[in-house]
């Protein structure tokens, strides 16, 4: 096991399942300017990287100049969409509540506003001492800025501190932060495309992080 003074979470695909309302936030927009639905696991792999790539890579190469309406109307239907769905990973409060004895944050490539809707919705935005969203920093993941910052505002060593994500760019913003990474496979990330970047540790459900950290 580890020991730990600061936990680092992801959000989409590590601590809720909000694939269903981004999809469906996705189609609506598609929909709303004249263009076909998107098959549902296609949008889901394009999850991960802020609503501007999620936008971006839904409209596709040849229709960006589209782009500009097209984020508008998601992020308006999103807003109003993002709790119809989502829902915690089972598990998710009792790790929290496991690990209540130590600092917690969010970084996240989910603008800060939608993100901090949904951990309130969820009733476990009380849990973290800290929210980075895609929106507070001048970087995304796999960047390690956002996590700099968060050490530095709980004053907490890199060597104390971990990254949980299930995505690419969890991983590898955590080692070019230099702490610790734990890839979670229940995400929405690739399994071998996961196992590629080589976490520090890993789990099959977030239940495993009570076995890893400390």
């Amino acid at each position: 096991m580890y020991p730990v003074d600061l936990i680092i979470f992801d959000v989409d695909g590590t601590l809720v399942d909000s694939a269903q309302d981004l999809i469906a936030s996705v189609n609506v927009t598609l929909e709303s300017i004249g263009l076909p639905r998107e098959d549902p696991d296609v949008v889901q792999s394009y999850i991960g990287d802020g609503v501007r790539k999620l936008v971006e890579r839904a409209l596709g190469q040849e229709q960006q100049r589209l782009y500009p309406r097209a984020v508008e109307v998601f992020r308006k239907h999103y807003d109003e969409h993002l709790l119809d769905h989502t829902r915690l990973y089972p598990g998710t409060e009792e790790v929290l509540a496991h690990f209540s004895h130590k600092k917690k944050a969010v970084l996240t490539n989910k603008s800060y506003g939608f993100t901090v809707k949904i951990l309130k919705g969820l009733n476990i935005l009380h849990n973290f001492e800290e929210v980075v969203g895609a929106d507070t920093t001048p970087y995304l993941k796999p960047e390690p800025y956002g996590i700099f910052r968060i050490i530095e505002d709980l004053r907490v060593r890199r060597e104390r501190t971990a990254m949980i994500g299930d995505g690419v760019k969890d991983i590898e913003a955590a080692k070019s932060a230099g702490i610790k990474s734990c890839g979670v496979l229940y995400g929405y990330t690739n399994r071998e495309r996961l196992l590629n970047v080589s976490p520090d540790f890993l789990c099959e459900k977030i239940q495993d992080l009570k076995g890893i950290l400390f």
